[in-house]
């Protein structure tokens, strides 16, 4: 759950190599996609850039 919505979070890594963290959600009017992303090259995330995506996630307010 993100912001009370359902949403995906997943981790992506290409031949690059880049690694990226995903979080992906519906509008609750469902008529958009919210993704919120962070990332890094090589094999390995930043723990602080993920730790500052867990504060952005926790911290998100839909209004519409």
């Amino acid at each position: 759950m993100v912001a009370g919505q359902e949403a995906v979070i997943y981790n992506r890594q290409t031949i690059y190599p880049y690694l990226s963290r995903s979080a992906s959600l519906i509008h609750p009017i469902q008529k958009y996609l919210i993704t919120i992303e962070t990332g890094d090259y090589g094999e390995n995330i930043d723990p602080i850039d993920l730790e500052v995506m867990d504060i952005v996630i926790s911290s998100l307010k839909i209004v519409f």
